[in-house]
């Protein structure tokens, strides 16, 4: 489901065929290239690059992570849960229990990076 939702694909889409399918389409292009299969759609919005100073004084702004990096960490965690899920053994397989975990972890991390905070 995480992969339908993120890639705005469906799993029996046109686009497969043979033996590719979303989850091997989607690993093809992770981690390095896999943004390019995020659906485009979520991407539009008030993500802008900027310079980042804190105000406070000190030199610790090169610890500033851009708003882009910071939905691309984002969005890369959420891409690797979501093969985790759908390995084709079981056995390979995360538990919900530990998927909704790490929803819950990548949400707060990337929450609390867009509020300020320092990673």
């Amino acid at each position: 489901m995480l992969l339908e939702l993120f890639t705005g694909k469906c799993p029996i889409d046109e686009c497969f065929s043979g033996d590719v399918n979303l989850p091997k389409w989607v690993q093809s292009a992770f981690p390095e290239n896999f943004m390019q299969v995020i659906d485009s759609k979520l991407l539009v919005g008030d993500v802008c690059n900027e310079d980042h100073d804190d105000g406070d004084g000190d030199d610790d702004d090169n610890l500033y992570v851009s708003p882009e990096i910071q939905v691309e960490y984002c969005l890369a965690t959420v891409i690797e849960i979501g093969l985790s899920c759908t390995r084709d053994s079981p056995d390979g397989r995360i538990t919900i229990r530990h998927a909704l975990q790490k929803l819950k972890n990548a949400k707060h991390n990337f929450l609390k990076n867009r509020n300020g905070e320092k990673m």
